[in-house]
């Protein structure tokens, strides 16, 4: 992927809160290996559950599984580190590094 492409695709994965969440509750994972609950995992309590998994399951999760940042098990509702996850993760450990200086809301 070019250069221009992995920026374009970074931006579009960061420009929701919801896909921030899954990403950042990626990053924070002890072993890579490890996956994540969908929804329960990144529910921060300010959405509905059901409105939640809806948007997660027809709109988040898809778009990250296809840039290749997670992988996704839609019968077991797991997530896990995807295979171009590397291209994202500086970028996230950045933000996360300095989450006190981003608005409250960023994630």
């Amino acid at each position: 992927m070019q250069d221009a492409d992995i920026w374009q695709s970074v931006s579009k994965a960061l420009g929701d809160k919801t896909r921030r969440r899954v990403l950042v509750a990626l990053l924070e994972l002890p072993n890579p290996d490890d996956t994540l609950s969908v929804p329960e995992d990144v529910d921060a309590g300010d959405r509905d559950e059901t409105a939640l998994e809806t948007a997660l399951y027809h709109n988040h999760l898809p778009l990250l599984e296809q840039a290749g940042y997670i992988r996704w098990d839609r019968d077991a509702g797991r997530v896990g580190v995807g295979d171009a996850f590397e291209e994202i993760r500086p970028v996230l450990r950045l933000l996360h590094d300095n989450r006190a200086d981003l608005p409250d809301d960023w994630v």
